[in-house]
């Protein structure tokens, strides 16, 4: 038998609730951690992938269009693969500005 069978309709909201609840705050408490997993691995290399299923489920929580917007906020790029099973990252050369030349010394 399942669970949903057995319940009220008032029960089963509540539950719905409180499962989303439980989504909202697992994803509030990782993604701290996942950016700067990120921003480490960015620095040394100039691409990372994304395979591990509870980080694809952080970055899977928001829309494309908020996981683009959050990448080039960080002067990265993103890009989804193999069904959404991977999630790349790469740092956007466009996106980073040049430095100034310090002057040379003869």
């Amino acid at each position: 038998m399942k669970l949903a069978e057995n319940l009220p309709l008032r029960q089963l909201r509540e539950l719905s609730r409180a499962w989303r609840m439980s989504i909202v705050n697992m994803i509030n408490d990782h993604w701290p951690a996942l950016v700067a997993k990120l921003s480490a691995r960015l620095r040394v290399k100039s691409e990372t992938f994304i395979m591990h299923p509870a980080e694809l489920s952080v970055l899977r929580s928001i829309t494309d269009k908020e996981l683009r917007q959050f990448a080039a906020a960080h002067g990265w790029r993103v890009i989804r693969r193999v069904g959404g099973r991977q999630i790349e990252f790469y740092n956007d050369a466009s996106a980073t500005q040049p430095t100034p030349l310090s002057r040379q010394q003869n």
